[in-house]
């Protein structure tokens, strides 16, 4: 199921990495769900994080195939900031250049960033992701599979963005419109069963 569309989405140049965001509904550990995530994508003993206040986040320069950070607000709901709002029905969502961006309510925030060199041999030149595992969107599309998979073992809800056109999505249904997760997942640095404890 989709929920409005962030209208800035279409008005800005696309980005050099794509990044994919997801929203856990329901209070959960944010450092366990950054080590799944960073084991998933093939993280071992000695990967490098940083923590503050309300962040958890990889340091850069370590091989993996995305950048990580999650956001949390110490099993609290995230907190509007001055450019998003959880309220659908927010007057500043309205008109053709809204004040604000909308985001479902949510007690942790996952951030994913891969480069769109990612899966070609020779990095931005080619047109054709080459290396037999897709590009940046496939293996979002592995990623938040897995992690609402994890989610839902957990017993916590989720949503996850489709970054392109802002649109939200609360269930693996529209998947396909992210990437192909079959082929993003077969990069051989990725891990299909993790277990954090």
């Amino acid at each position: 199921m989709g929920l409005v569309p962030d209208p800035l989405a279409n008005n800005r140049e696309k980005p050099m990495t794509l990044t994919t965001t997801m929203i856990a509904t329901s209070p959960i550990d944010p450092m366990r769900v950054f080590l799944h995530a960073a084991k998933l994508l093939g993280a071992n003993e000695g990967y490098d994080f940083h923590i503050n206040e309300h962040r958890i986040n990889a340091k850069l320069g370590q091989g993996l195939p995305a950048l990580l950070w999650v956001s949390h607000n110490e099993s609290k709901l995230l907190a509007p900031g001055e450019y998003w709002t959880n309220d659908p029905w927010d007057e500043r969502l309205a008109g053709p250049e809204p004040e604000v961006i909308y985001r479902p309510r949510g007690y942790v925030d996952i951030y994913l960033d891969t480069v769109h060199g990612y899966g070609k041999s020779d990095g931005f030149g080619g047109l054709h992701y080459d290396e037999g595992y897709g590009g940046p969107h496939d293996l979002h599309a592995w990623l938040v599979r897995e992690m609402a998979s994890y989610f839902t073992a957990q017993g916590v809800g989720y949503w996850w963005q489709h970054e392109y056109t802002g649109e939200w999505f609360n269930t693996l249904e529209k998947l396909s419109i992210l990437g192909d997760p079959e082929l993003g997942g077969k990069n051989p640095v990725l891990r299909h069963q993790v277990n954090v404890r």
